[in-house]
């Protein structure tokens, strides 16, 4: 009886662990993601200042 109840705490427990690896998983493609679009809006951002400052001189 105990044995048994031992292994469903443990087949429990290594099924939230499987599902906090997949959720690990996620998170770290969303992480990713978000890096990526930072990196873009940096870079919008400068190209942005670029134009206004040529703008700027043209004026």
């Amino acid at each position: 009886m105990l044995i048994e109840k031992l292994e469903g705490q443990l087949k429990a427990r290594g099924m939230t662990l499987e599902r906090l690896q997949v959720e690990n998983a996620s998170l770290k493609e969303e992480i990713s993601d978000l890096a990526t679009e930072a990196a873009t809006r940096a870079t919008m951002k400068k190209e942005i200042e670029e134009l206004r400052s040529r703008i700027t001189q043209q004026n």
